[in-house]
């Protein structure tokens, strides 16, 4: 198995860089959830396993499934993997992409979960991008 190691710092410093991206574009900052980035982490390290980027590995749900099962109430999902030599060079990559950068920017999103795990010298990240939504009561437990 692949050695990992965990970056918080890069995932703080990816965060920075992606709401100081959304204040220039007049978009909202996003928040960090704790729920999706278990969800996060769980696909990177699927991706360092299989030594490869990909948003869904045979036999893993897909990410509105798996975002799902986080028990977070959302209504729209995406996603961004990559990786790099560096949290600022993923972030960079990202933003010369056309549907990365649409990701990153989209003011429909207002959460977020930025997972970044060392391994073999490169630096693995998911981002995944979710519209948080207020939590659906239903009608046998409103008074």
């Amino acid at each position: 198995m692949p050695s990992r190691r965990e970056d918080p710092a890069a995932e703080s410093e990816l965060l920075a860089m992606a709401n100081q991206s959304r204040r220039q574009a007049g978009v909202p900052p996003l928040r960090m959830n704790d729920d999706l980035m278990k969800a996060a982490r769980s696909h990177a390290r699927l991706m360092i396993d299989q030594r490869q980027l990909s948003h869904q590995f045979e036999g893993e749900p897909s990410l509105l499934k798996r975002l799902h099962e986080t028990g977070v109430p959302l209504n729209s999902v995406a996603e961004n993997v990559a990786y790099n030599y560096g949290a600022a060079q993923v972030f960079d990559s990202f933003m010369h992409s056309p549907p990365h950068r649409a990701n990153l920017l989209d003011p429909d999103f207002n959460a977020a979960a930025f997972v970044a795990i060392w391994s073999d010298g490169k630096l693995y990240v998911v981002q995944d991008f979710i519209r948080q939504t207020a939590e659906i009561v239903p009608a046998s437990r409103q008074k």
